[in-house]
């Protein structure tokens, strides 16, 4: 199983970024209460980056799919999520498939995938809503 693991990030990631890179690219957060677990990360051109010093669970529940486990495992292994005490810690930042992918990962719990609320911006808005407006803003510049 191939990983995706960002170098140390200080450099510039623009060659992830859309093409139409020039606009603000928005900074979601994660939190879940339940597993106290915090993170932040971005929607990018090859998926979602979560960003170092995130914390996932240190705890996965038994419904979590076999490719999760076995990512997070590989995440473990080459030293991206690092043990800290009650939670995991991401040393570097590490590109998911999706946002999706990401909070199973994090939470150790795939139950989270039916949820669209759980990524949000500073306006409150998820990735998903923040694509649907950028196509009606399109839409209706064509009209």
């Amino acid at each position: 199983m191939k990983i995706r693991i960002c170098p140390k990030i200080n450099a510039d990631l623009s060659f992830l970024l859309e093409d139409s890179a020039q606009e603000v690219i928005p900074i979601y957060s994660f939190v879940s209460a339940s597993k106290g677990v915090y993170a932040q990360g971005c929607m990018l051109k090859g998926g979602f980056l979560v960003f170092a010093e995130s914390l996932a669970a240190k705890t996965i529940n038994r419904k979590l799919t076999m490719a999760h486990k076995k990512l997070r495992g590989k995440l473990i292994e080459n030293d991206v999520l690092k043990d800290n005490g009650d939670y995991l810690k991401f040393i570097r930042p590490f590109l998911f498939k999706n946002e999706y992918e990401a909070t199973s990962v994090i939470v150790g719990n795939n139950k989270f995938r039916i949820y669209d609320g759980i990524w949000t911006d500073r306006q409150g808005r998820t990735p998903l809503e923040n694509q649907l407006i950028g196509i009606s803003e399109l839409e209706i510049k064509d009209i």
